[in-house]
């Protein structure tokens, strides 16, 4: 659990609306997904991340955004993915197909926060999950989830709740 400070007002479902100043405890998915969209900010956050957040909050870290807090990159078609997408919080506005090339950089790392459907596929060889295919993570089941690298070249690991 989070404690969050709202900072602009957020309808919470179910007829309950934040407003500005609250302060909420939620969980440490909801409070990473708002703190990402910058509508809260961290009052107490939590004292550990998620286990698979880790990996990427570190690359997030190198690359010089400061913390997975950093402002998400809009994808509003689908497409390939990038070495520039490393370390990104990649915010899906639309149902979009994200493709993991081979070639990205070893350690390659994001998150994704999707809105639909949000499906990565793999080409030339690239195993998701172990398997040459196509996995899907819905907005309506997923607040993000992430893509990371393996040791073996081209094989990546997309997890999240």
């Amino acid at each position: 659990m989070a404690v969050i400070r709202v900072l602009e007002a957020i309808s919470a479902g179910f007829g309950v609306v934040w407003q500005r100043g609250d302060t909420q405890d939620v969980s440490d998915d909801l409070a990473r997904l708002l703190v990402t969209q910058r509508r809260a900010e961290y009052v107490a956050a939590p004292a550990a991340p998620a286990d698979w957040l880790v990996p990427v909050m570190k690359k997030v870290d190198e690359v010089g955004q400061g913390s997975v807090a950093a402002l998400p990159v809009a994808v509003t078609a689908s497409r390939d993915l990038t070495a520039a997408d490393n370390g990104a919080v990649l915010e899906c506005a639309a149902a979009v197909t994200l493709t993991l090339p081979t070639g990205l950089p070893a350690g390659f790392a994001c998150v994704v926060v999707p809105s639909g459907t949000t499906s990565i596929a793999s080409r030339g060889g690239v195993l998701i999950n172990g398997a040459t295919t196509t996995v899907s993570r819905s907005a309506s089941s997923n607040v993000m989830f992430a893509i990371q690298a393996r040791i073996a070249e081209n094989s990546f690991i997309v997890s999240g709740a």
